[in-house]
């Protein structure tokens, strides 16, 4: 648990929502914290049937090296892989 659910005994809402978006995977800090509260994650939506989205910038074979073989392989049994190829489409000079 975080500090604020030490504190309160509350736990991640993020955990119940029917559909979850994990946006851009991969630009956070790399902290093995992380690493474990995100496989804790998945294999809790996971069981409650519930449905995760993942946008990465990352290649299938780097999300395995950055977050270990646990989150990747339950990555691998949960879903598939899209990949998206072509220009950005990131406006230019958008903030």
């Amino acid at each position: 648990p975080w500090s604020d659910e030490l504190q309160t005994g509350a736990t991640p809402g993020a955990r119940d929502v029917d559909v979850l978006v994990l946006d851009d995977l991969g630009v956070e800090a790399s902290s093995p914290r992380f690493d474990v509260a995100l496989g804790e994650l998945l294999e809790h939506r996971a069981s409650a049937g519930r449905k995760t989205i993942i946008t990465a910038n990352l290649a299938p074979g780097a999300i395995r090296s950055r977050y270990g073989d646990r989150v990747a392989d339950r990555l691998n049994h949960l879903g598939r892989v899209e990949l998206v190829r072509g220009a950005s489409r990131r406006r230019k000079g958008a903030l």
